[in-house]
């Protein structure tokens, strides 16, 4: 389903990518769309 990660090196845990969310109070989610055009998603995060 998923492709395999390309730069193995960064790649994170998911306790370390959890403990970013927590720290953070805003985000910026990076996508490609189905054609490959690049766009961006600000988000504010919330979580129990």
């Amino acid at each position: 389903m998923f492709k395999e990660m390309r730069r193995k090196d960064r790649e994170l845990t998911r306790d370390e990518a959890t403990a970013i969310l927590n720290k953070g109070k805003f985000g910026v989610m990076a996508l490609a769309g189905e054609n490959g055009c690049p766009y961006g998603v600000r988000s504010i995060i919330c979580a129990d």
